[in-house]
């Protein structure tokens, strides 16, 4: 056998080509290839390294899913702006009364005693209901400051006895005034009942809109226009009728109260001084129905004029002033306010119209 040196063998192995990379020669050492370069670890559940921008996805969470945000309701929060639980802040609005807490739940601060009474017209006696936190109170709402407490058949309201016939008749303090809650229903001669009919009844069944007065019956016939008018007329001892300077003393009140001014037309308060169950639907311009926030309980009795006919009851009323009108001496003034109009607006009409009355305090 023919013995082939080493150093020939080599050469020819060059010549002819190494190996085939998948087929390492045993024993020979081998370079790193890419298929047994280590790998990074591409398993489903390992960590993966952030190959975005570098901006964080704020609306998906560790597994890649959508983020659902919480609802004002879901996360029992009342106000403020809680988190969603998603990075977004909630408005979740603002509480009634008192603060919205750091678990934005409200902490109910307690009306005083006196919006306590106000808020449910109670002038005077004791006054037992539920609070603007929903706890039950009872709350001392005062003393009148003459007459009686429920006197007139309303409970906590004050009112008075007229000592010529026996009626009753209940008062409030608006402003510096102390006014009558109801219409004068005193039998004058030549006044009228409000019931409208003919014969007039005796007594009159109607004490609720009380009775109609010609200017000249309302007055006994005397004018002016002084702060107070000094014209007793037929109001009962005590009281007198107001005169246009008072009856606008008492508008600029009401209307600054609640934030509005009167012009040359009059003052949008119609609804602030009508009884809440007496008056006709109102027209849409009013904004709301009668609310009748300081116990005026103003009526809609309506007119009789000088042929003797009832008009407007249900939707108007007409309340005489102790003041002539200054051009006519034919004419004085009277305050009306109906339902289509929220206002309450003092003009001249003929003395022979037959309108209600209130008096106020002297």
């Amino acid at each position: 056998m023919v013995r082939v040196p080493s150093a020939l063998l080599l050469s020819l192995l060059v010549a002819c080509g190494t190996p085939s990379d998948s087929t390492p020669v045993a024993g020979a050492p081998q370079a790193d290839t890419v298929a047994d370069a280590p790998q990074a670890d591409t398993d489903a559940g390992a960590p993966q390294a952030d190959t975005d921008a570098g901006a964080p996805h704020a609306d998906t969470d560790d597994a890649g899913e959508s983020c659902i945000p919480k609802t004002c309701g879901e996360l029992g929060a009342w106000c403020g702006a809680p988190d969603d639980g998603c990075g977004e802040p909630l408005d979740c609005g603002s509480c009634p009364s008192g603060t919205c807490g750091a678990d934005h739940t409200c902490s109910c601060e307690p009306e005083s005693n006196e919006t306590f009474c106000r808020a449910r017209r109670a002038r005077c006696g004791s006054m037992t209901g539920s609070d603007n936190c929903g706890d039950s109170r009872t709350v001392d709402c005062g003393s009148c400051p003459f007459g009686e407490c429920g006197l007139e058949g309303t409970p906590n309201r004050c009112g008075f006895v007229d000592a010529r016939d026996g009626n009753k008749y209940g008062f409030v303090t608006i402003g510096s005034q102390i006014w009558m809650s109801h219409n004068l229903n005193y039998a004058a001669t030549f006044s009228y009942c409000a019931l409208g009919v003919d014969p007039d009844p005796d007594p009159c069944d109607d004490p609720k809109h009380g009775r109609y007065y010609t200017w000249d019956v309302a007055t006994q016939e005397t004018s002016s226009d002084a702060v107070p008018s000094g014209v007793r007329g037929v109001c009962p001892e005590g009281w007198h009728l107001p005169s246009r300077a008072e009856w606008d003393q008492f508008a600029d009140f009401v209307a600054q109260a609640h934030g509005v001014e009167g012009d040359e037309i009059g003052w949008p308060i119609a609804r602030r001084l009508q009884d809440q169950f007496e008056w006709e639907p109102h027209d849409a311009q009013l904004g709301g129905v009668p609310t009748d926030d300081h116990g005026f309980s103003l009526l809609p009795a309506g007119v009789r004029d000088a042929f003797s006919s009832v008009n407007h009851k249900g939707t108007d009323s007409f309340t005489w002033s102790a003041t002539e009108d200054g051009e006519d001496v034919d004419r004085a003034v009277w305050y009306t306010s109906g339902n289509v109009w929220d206002g309450l607006q003092g003009i001249p009409n003929s003395k022979l119209f037959a309108a209600s009355v209130r008096c106020v305090k002297d």
